[in-house]
């Protein structure tokens, strides 16, 4: 398996699919993130709630 010989090429092709997984979460997590902070409000700082 660490050689990907294993399966042939249809497993390689899946194999590079579940690599770069995570980096496809990682950005749309970071672009989910970016979007809910980006409202501002009128004074220009940023809204957040703060729990007490």
């Amino acid at each position: 398996m660490h050689y990907g010989t294993f399966g042939g090429l249809p497993t390689r092709i899946l194999y590079v699919f579940v690599g770069l997984a995570p980096l496809i979460l990682f950005i749309t997590g970071f672009v989910m993130w970016k979007q809910r902070y980006r409202t501002k409000s009128p004074t220009g700082f940023i809204k957040r709630s703060v729990l007490k």
